[in-house]
């Protein structure tokens, strides 16, 4: 837990910031398959259109 805390100071992330994401929880649990899913299709579309270009 303590390579964590070092992270959480190192890029400044607030006790409000970390309330913020723990209320979105729920929500997202809900959303994980879309999300990764999309967020995939776009990161590996990204590459595809990468390669076509060179």
């Amino acid at each position: 837990m303590q390579h964590y805390q070092h992270i959480k100071e190192d890029y400044k992330f607030s006790k409000e910031e970390a309330q913020v994401l723990r209320d979105l929880q729920p929500k997202m649990e809900g959303l994980v398959d879309t999300f990764l899913d999309e967020f995939y299709d776009h990161i590996l579309g990204s590459s595809k259109k990468k390669a076509i270009k060179c």
